[in-house]
């Protein structure tokens, strides 16, 4: 089952909206009465209430333009019935939570909310003609937006709200048990010798031969051995596009939230600091690495994103769990689960926060691993 949206709990709610909402209120345009009854039959009931076509259309029009990776999975005949049944699951919870929440949850909630639109105010026209254009394409107003922002943050507050200081003290130490080095964040620098042709869209054009890269990496450790600058080694070794213009950094990278191939994770996490690291070798060819700072988050500096985290996770538990006892019945057609997507064998740059039922992967030279 597709997660209640992740996004919601990331710091900052990382959604994307920030770069593209405008002020302006789209215009709503009149429905006609045999437009208004076709939209108001139920496609969902619960204890309590229900989903009409127009809510659901409402819904799902909000979703499209904050993930245009799932609006873009919809256009799949083979994945659109599995996204919907999954999308009107989500919004019967988001419906039930939030007429369940506390008036504390929903007096923060909606505040959180306002705070967080409020900076859309000061955009360009460029940007508001932009975000407008993309309303009318999905047929919803930015006041749709807002009241689903204000439920989604109301849902949140209310389910943070759940969570003890004790729950979240010890889901820290329990990930620092786990792995010691969970919450460190590193800058790091590399040199890809790639094995693979960067400028392949495939990832499967060989650039060079494994013993052909492992010689070249050789060769640039000993450089930087001997007082080598990184940051013209990197622009003349790697084949990293997204680094190499850069010295080879990626700064700030936090190792349990690494998106990075697991081996460069691991060398990223244990190199010791300042040190240049033999050849690592991963599915693209060798890195040759130096760590350049690593600290540890503290409970202190974690403990939002952690509570958001148990947050969320309450919200599965219900919908896993607790939705039955509502009686939640979706009248959409019993979909066929969609096969599961290929995936390059390259890593892709830059996937999308949200998580949608047919991601794809765009290939680049980057440690990454999505």
């Amino acid at each position: 089952m597709r997660q209640i949206n992740k996004r919601w709990t990331q710091k900052g709610l990382a959604l994307g909206l920030a770069l593209t909402l405008s002020v302006s209120l789209a215009a709503c345009g009149k429905k006609d009465n045999k437009e208004a009854a076709d939209t108001s039959k139920a496609l969902a009931t619960y204890k309590g209430g229900e989903i009409t076509q127009a809510e659901f259309d409402k819904f799902m029009g909000v979703n499209k333009v904050l993930d245009p990776q799932m609006a873009s999975a919809l256009e799949s005949p083979e994945y659109k019935g599995f996204i919907e049944k999954q999308m009107l699951t989500q919004e019967a919870v988001l419906e039930i939570l939030s007429k369940e929440a506390t008036d504390t949850a929903k007096t923060e909630g909606e505040k959180k909310a306002t705070e967080y639109l409020e900076p859309i105010k000061s955009w360009d026209k460029t940007q508001k003609d932009s975000f407008d254009q993309k309303l009318k394409d999905a047929k919803i107003t930015q006041k749709d937006v807002e009241d689903y922002f204000k439920q989604t943050f109301v849902v949140m507050a209310d389910m943070d709200a759940k969570v003890t200081d004790q729950q979240v003290k010890d889901d820290y130490d329990k990930r620092l048990k786990e792995d010691p080095h969970f919450y460190d964040i590193v800058t790091v620098r590399h040199i890809l010798v790639s094995t693979k042709d960067p400028a392949d869209p495939e990832g499967k054009k060989v650039l060079r031969t494994d013993e052909d890269a492992l010689k070249r990496a050789k060769e640039v450790q000993d450089k930087l051995n001997k007082g080598g600058d990184f940051d013209a080694l990197a622009k003349e070794y790697s084949d990293d596009p997204g680094s190499k213009e850069n010295g080879g950094k990626y700064e700030n990278q936090s190792v349990g939230n690494s998106s990075f191939v697991p081996e460069f994770t691991k060398a990223m996490a244990e190199l010791p600091v300042n040190k240049v690291s033999d050849p690592v070798k991963s599915d693209y060819g060798y890195h040759v690495m130096r760590v350049d700072t690593r600290k540890t988050e503290t409970l202190d500096e974690k403990k939002d994103e952690i509570r958001s985290t148990l947050g969320q996770s309450l919200i599965n538990d219900f919908m896993e769990k607790k939705l039955p006892d509502y009686e939640f019945k979706s009248n959409l057609p019993e979909p066929s689960m969609p096969a599961a997507p290929e995936t390059s064998a390259a890593p892709g740059a830059g996937a999308s926060p949200g998580a949608s039922a047919a991601p794809s992967a765009s290939p680049s030279a980057e440690p990454s691993k999505k």
